[in-house]
């Protein structure tokens, strides 16, 4: 008895990893794709599928490369109900597999179109995920396709909505589409700021949710959050509002987060970021010049009032405002900089607000 090998690391389509069997005694047969006419009989979750191996082999699939090994006299996986092919799928995500390979042209077309309310968001992210895992190049990227232009026109204002972010994101970071992952972003804090509860979402993510999903939602969530007064508490503690639906451990790890942050900033209030020598400048120059000038420039943008006046946790705001009041009010050509060391403050600056959302995730690390 087999299963399809693995040509890729397995994608979470809603399954258990299929385990070896040699019958299928609660096994049932799918009313849409159990055709007489079909050559091979696969077994996902409880349900028995029989389809056509051909269709299977499109688009350099899996599939093609497992039929193309010689059929050996023991080779009978797939003939009977009794010995079918095993996969480690759910029958509904096998089935959509299945629903794109087998599918007419009117019942793609509300796909095509990309008509938000046309489409079936699970179905099509279904195919996504199950076309990636199984190698349907073309198929993976026409879902994919959809997806991206369905994400941004879509306003996800319900929990349940959420999972459906959640698997397009992992699905992004899995084939390092950075476009959609930056689609999904916005409409996750999107629909965080729309009053969606942080709590039950956070549970998800931090047990297997993308990590990048987690920093932005413990971020945006920190944010709505306000720090009372000690005096204002009833054990004369300062404490964070809004914790509502939160467990222990997510309010520890963001009022860690608000201290880290904090601390992050008044660190890079005190302390200049380094300045790399650039090509052609002069150690001694390097040293009595670019770098008082650096320090100078970094201390004005950092300690500009609305740098100073943003909310103290909000550390990704903060360098944004760094950044823009360098863009608007700084030339370094006017600096008595070497022209490499000018390209190197202007490139760390560049970099400045993509650096700090990427370290996000660092600030909530609670020490064990």
């Amino acid at each position: 008895m087999s299963t399809v090998p693995c040509k890729r690391p397995r994608t979470d389509t809603g399954s258990e990893e299929a385990e070896p069997r040699t019958s299928t005694p609660h096994a049932t047969r799918s009313e849409k794709y159990y055709f007489d006419d079909g050559d091979l009989i696969i077994c996902a979750g409880n349900t028995l599928f029989k389809v056509h191996k051909f269709l299977l082999s499109r688009d350099s699939s899996m599939f093609k490369d497992m039929f193309a090994v010689p059929e050996t006299p023991i080779a009978v996986d797939g003939l009977t109900d009794e010995t079918p092919l095993f996969v480690a799928d759910s029958a509904e995500a096998f089935e959509a597999l299945l629903w794109i390979l087998y599918a007419l042209p009117p019942e793609l077309r509300p796909y095509q179109l990309c008509v938000p309310t046309a489409v079936d968001l699970d179905c099509i992210l279904l195919v996504a995920e199950i076309t990636n895992k199984y190698h349907f190049v073309s198929l993976e990227t026409w879902s994919i396709k959809i997806i991206e232009t369905i994400v941004p026109a879509v306003s996800f204002t319900e929990a349940r909505m959420m999972s459906f972010l959640m698997r397009t994101m992992t699905l992004a970071e899995r084939v390092s589409n950075e476009e959609l992952s930056h689609d999904v972003m916005v409409a996750w804090v999107s629909a965080l700021q729309s009053g969606v509860n942080p709590g039950p979402l956070l549970a998800i993510l931090d047990r297997d949710g993308p990590s990048s999903l987690a920093t932005r939602t413990y971020y945006a969530q920190l944010l709505r959050m306000k720090v009372v007064p000690g005096a204002e508490s009833p054990n004369n503690l300062p404490y964070l509002s809004e914790c509502e639906g939160l467990s222990e451990p997510q309010v520890t790890k963001l009022l860690f987060g608000r201290w880290s942050l904090e601390a992050e900033f008044i660190r890079l209030s005190k302390i200049t970021p380094p300045l790399p020598r650039g090509n052609h400048c002069a150690v001694m120059f390097h040293a009595d010049f670019c770098i008082p000038e650096w320090k100078d420039i970094w201390r004005r943008c950092i300690g500009s009032n609305t740098v100073q006046e943003c909310d103290s946790a909000d550390l990704l705001q903060r360098m944004r405002l760094v950044h823009a009041y360098f863009s608007r009010n700084v030339n370094v050509g006017d600096a008595e900089i070497s022209a490499t060391c000018a390209q190197n403050i202007c490139q760390f600056m560049s970099s400045l607000v993509e650096e700090t959302r990427r370290s996000l995730g660092n600030h909530f690390r609670v020490p064990m």
